[in-house]
């Protein structure tokens, strides 16, 4: 949801936007259309009291962080697990609802952008798929695309994420 936020705000305010970091952008566009069809159904499917089971399953489905993750820092899936079930049934409903009814700006606006980008991705996620951001790179002048497929380009990216803002400085 913040790749989103800071592309509208990019394409709303250019004069306020300095910097980029976008980090697993979403799906967007044509392919959101599918993601918008399950949000609705799921938050038509959504309480404010109580989290539903067939909701709680989603939850606990979904592979976050990713793999390599887990296996240098066991137990850090169940602890988010944890933490995500101990949330307000209400931010589920309205998640879904505003899921369904957002998407990134258009390309062409997105293509108007001209301050210095950093896109990072993951090579293997389904909920933001790296066609994404790929496509972000291309529309994006001078953007900087890092794509990390395991813990050490984890770690890479983190000195190159804060490299990205230190040079902003200059």
């Amino acid at each position: 949801m913040g790749a989103g936020t800071i592309l509208h705000a990019a394409v709303n305010y250019p004069e306020r936007i300095r910097a980029m970091l976008l980090v697993t952008p979403p799906p967007a566009w044509e392919h959101r259309e599918a993601v918008k069809k399950v949000y609705r159904r799921i938050a038509a499917k959504t309480s404010p009291e109580k989290i539903p089971e067939f909701l709680s399953r989603i939850i606990n489905l979904t592979p976050d962080p990713p793999q390599y993750f887990e296996e240098t820092n066991p137990g850090v899936r169940e602890k988010l697990q944890e933490l995500r079930m101990a949330f307000e049934p209400a931010y589920y409903t309205r998640l879904y609802i505003d899921g369904a009814n957002s998407d990134l700006p258009s390309r062409e606006q997105i293509s108007e952008i001209n301050v210095p980008t950093l896109i990072i991705a993951h090579s293997n996620d389904s909920n933001h798929p790296l066609e994404t951001a790929q496509e972000l790179h291309n529309l994006i002048k001078g953007s900087d695309l890092k794509i990390i497929t395991d813990y050490e380009d984890y770690k890479k990216t983190q000195i190159e994420i804060r490299n990205f803002l230190d040079n902003l400085g200059n």
